[in-house]
């Protein structure tokens, strides 16, 4: 019988134990899963039938029975948390699924996991805790203290802790300590995402199965919407407003972004199949709700997206980008100029596209526009009466301009459209310099990565990566930014963007050539020079 060599050790895939470097450690580890996942089985067992005896058989006892199992996949291998998480977070909209439980606190009453007004927490933190939980035991297990660093971890740090000190600094002042505690939670979402992405998210395949978790979690509410707006509206887009909340209309883009990426990169780079199929099956129907939302915002931002688009397939592939887009584009563009002030059939999509970028007077956009500058207008008065501190989280900003009543909304005093004004409103000069610093970091980090991607879905993972925090940045100056989805989504862009070049490094099992007449199997590109 061969030996097992002593000076190897393998990996053990159950938490708090060693590894092994022995046949009976082996052994004795194997039979401790065995014992351990017949446990977990039992214990599974018996939490749905007392989910269901406690709950009935209806849609409470299925989400409590999903969350446990995400709290299991959690400790058996974090790395499938961060998979969940994401994905069923991405999911979530309090306005299209005001019953979906994963960011509504478990004191909401619409929510379907709804325990009572006591318990001011949501699903999602629960499981960002205990998936903190479970890194930190692995740590002391495996007695490996390292940690990826890059500027984006560096200047999160830095920016939540202004927003601490804020919070501190606005209940010192008599601020509103409920008020002040609801400004900021989510923003504890971030620096925990990017750090459990930048440490579980470590090969290739590791970020495939990242983005079908966002794929999945996207195609859940867009799929909602569409039924919303095809049935329970019969396609009524004249009575519409919005159907979700603004930052879904920014998460959408990105399905748009990856198909067109892949669509495009088939022709000359080795793409994934099976995703390039879906987000095509996808399309017809995100496209019902996309338009039903009907966010400005989220149409400004797409666009700015598919302008970068254009210059990567310049730089990477011109013959492309001749043929389909920028003779398509010129094309357009005279389009637009013939028909910007013709009122006719054929310039139907041009007078659209001018109702959104200069909508008439006396319009909801024309006035939701004047809000909005007056908005700023109060926000930069504020800013300039407490330029160095701010006024705290917790405090109202100051209103010498009068705006038009919105007291619908519970939030409008305390928490702007312009998320970026907000900032240094809330944390002062400290925290906006802080979270500039963030923007400007990330936005050159994620571009370099862009450009160095190897060809294939690699480099459209890294442009929708890009996009994404690309087209958040600029929502941030539209519109209220800081919601919990948004937290989550964008941390683990950032946290992508900060090990991705640790990740297209990562070595890739090439498999063997299986007949002599094929070509030699060949490693994957790694990163380009730029």
């Amino acid at each position: 019988m061969t030996q097992h060599n002593p000076s190897v050790s393998l990996p053990t895939t159950m938490p708090l134990m060693q590894r092994i470097s022995t046949l009976g450690q082996q052994l004795a580890y194997a039979r401790r899963k065995h014992v351990l996942l017949s446990l977990a089985g039992l214990g599974f067992s018996l939490l749905v039938a007392l989910a269901f005896f406690l709950l009935g058989p209806g849609p409470a006892a299925l989400a409590w029975l999903i969350f446990m199992m995400v709290v299991g996949a959690i400790f058996y291998n974090p790395r499938y948390g961060v998979y969940l998480i994401v994905g069923f977070t991405v999911a979530a909209d309090g306005v299209l699924l005001p019953w979906y439980p994963m960011s509504k606190n478990l004191s909401s009453p619409e929510s379907i996991m709804y325990l009572g007004r006591i318990a001011s927490f949501s699903p999602l933190e629960i499981l960002l805790a205990l998936l903190v939980l479970s890194w930190f035991l692995r740590l002391l297990a495996t007695r490996r203290f390292t940690m990826p660093f890059s500027p984006i971890i560096f200047w999160t740090l830095i920016f939540v802790a202004f927003v601490a000190l804020g919070f501190a600094y606005g209940i010192f002042r008599s601020g509103d300590t409920t008020i002040a505690l609801w400004s900021i939670r989510s923003m504890f979402y971030l620096p925990i995402m990017i750090l459990m992405v930048s440490q579980y998210i470590e090969t290739r395949e590791h970020v495939r199965v990242l983005f079908w978790s966002v794929l999945l979690g996207l195609t859940f509410n867009a799929l909602y919407g569409f039924y919303f707006v095809a049935i329970q509206l019969n396609w009524a887009y004249a009575e519409l407003n919005e159907i979700a909340e603004h930052p879904l209309s920014i998460q959408w883009n990105t399905i748009f972004l990856l198909a067109a990426m892949l669509i495009f990169l088939a022709r000359a780079e080795p793409v994934t199949r099976p995703m390039l199929w879906y987000t095509l099956l996808l399309l017809p129907f995100l496209l019902v709700a996309y338009i039903g939302n009907q966010r400005r915002a989220g149409y400004l931002v797409l666009a700015v997206a598919l302008i970068v688009f254009a210059l990567v397939l310049f730089w990477f592939h011109r013959r492309i980008f001749l043929i389909f887009v920028l003779i398509p584009g010129l094309l357009f563009g005279t389009y637009l100029v013939a028909f910007w002030n013709v009122q006719s059939a054929p310039g139907a999509l041009a007078q659209m596209i001018r109702a959104e970028v200069d909508p008439p007077p006396d319009t909801r956009d024309s006035s939701s526009n004047l809000y909005r500058d007056l908005e700023n207008d109060n926000l930069l008065y504020t800013i300039r009466q407490a330029p160095l501190l701010g006024i705290g989280f917790g405090h109202a900003f100051y209103k010498p301009f009068p705006m038009a009543d919105i007291s619908f909304f519970i939030w409008a005093d305390y928490i702007p459209h312009n998320s970026i004004l907000w900032i240094w409103v809330q944390t002062g000069l400290g925290g906006f310099f802080a979270m500039m610093m963030l923007i400007g970091v990330s936005l050159a980090l994620g571009a370099r990565r862009l450009f160095q991607a190897p060809p294939g879905e690699m480099r459209a993972f890294a442009f929708v990566a890009f996009s994404y925090v690309l087209m958040h940045v600029l929502f941030t100056y539209l519109d209220i930014a800081w919601q919990p989805q948004s937290m989550v989504y964008l941390g683990a862009m950032l946290g992508l963007i900060s090990v991705f070049d640790r990740i297209v490094a990562h070595p890739v099992v090439v498999p063997s050539q299986r007949w002599p007449w094929q070509p030699v199997p060949q490693p994957p590109p790694g990163l380009q020079q730029l």
